[in-house]
């Protein structure tokens, strides 16, 4: 379990990063947007900019971090992002807000690590001062769960991949990990899907769904059981 984990983030994102690429396509927003920082950068916008997404996903990150200069965007009224939690005890509904709030935060600053030791190279300085912090943060798009999928890809693709691999935790928590990272999955394709189908119709959605499973797929039954309960859900 521990190995196909490892490699799960990866299909993972890239399941969400073609469903937006359909999305993109179905707008035409004026091109492939077809690379990781454009995606991002383009789904962020049109998350903050239009109320088309539900929570949690219409929920974004802004500010700096390494300053306490945090603000999240799209929140419900009640929902305390900072308040109190233990991030290593049991998840409950009550401290859902301030976890995830927390995991944007977190995306959010080793983004902006990133964009600090680019600057640093580029102006040839070992260090950043709070101004030019903010400056270098003020062009970085709002942060997204979008944005902590590639994280989580880039993590177990190329930088942490022992973190999965090595961890001491049980198969128990492998098993609850993997079928989280399912739902998150689904439901998020499933969210893509939906703003393909309003953007199009559903009859493009369905004549174009037909094309594809005519094809000699017998060998794939699961795949063909996953689009055809799509169907039922999308297309009335």
């Amino acid at each position: 379990m521990r190995y196909s984990n490892a490699w799960a983030p990866v299909h993972a994102y890239y399941a969400v990063y073609m469903g937006l690429q359909a999305w993109f396509s179905s707008m035409n927003v004026g091109g492939l947007v077809d690379d990781h920082s454009g995606t991002l950068r383009t789904v962020s916008r049109h998350l903050t900019a239009r109320s088309l997404f539900p929570l949690p996903w219409s929920v974004g990150c802004r500010g700096t971090p390494h300053l306490g200069e945090t603000t999240h965007v799209g929140l419900p009224p009640n929902a305390n992002p900072y308040a109190a939690v233990e991030l290593l005890s049991n998840p409950t509904p009550d401290t859902f807000w301030p976890r995830y709030c927390k995991m944007l935060e977190a995306t959010r600053r080793r983004r902006l690590d990133r964009a600090f030791e680019e600057w640093k190279r580029q102006n040839h300085r070992k260090n950043t001062r709070a101004d030019e912090k903010r400056s270098v943060e003020s062009r970085v798009w709002t942060t997204t769960i979008f944005d902590f999928l590639f994280r989580l890809r880039v993590r177990s693709n190329y930088r942490e991949v022992e973190s999965f691999l090595m961890s001491a935790v049980g198969d128990n928590w492998q098993a609850d990990f993997l079928n989280s990272l399912i739902r998150v999955t689904s439901l998020t394709t499933l969210l893509t899907d939906s703003l393909v189908v309003r953007q199009t119709g559903p009859e493009l959605y369905a004549e174009t769904l037909d094309e594809f499973l005519a094809h000699d797929i017998a060998s794939m039954p699961m795949p063909v059981r996953f689009l055809n309960r799509r169907r039922l859900l999308l297309v009335p």
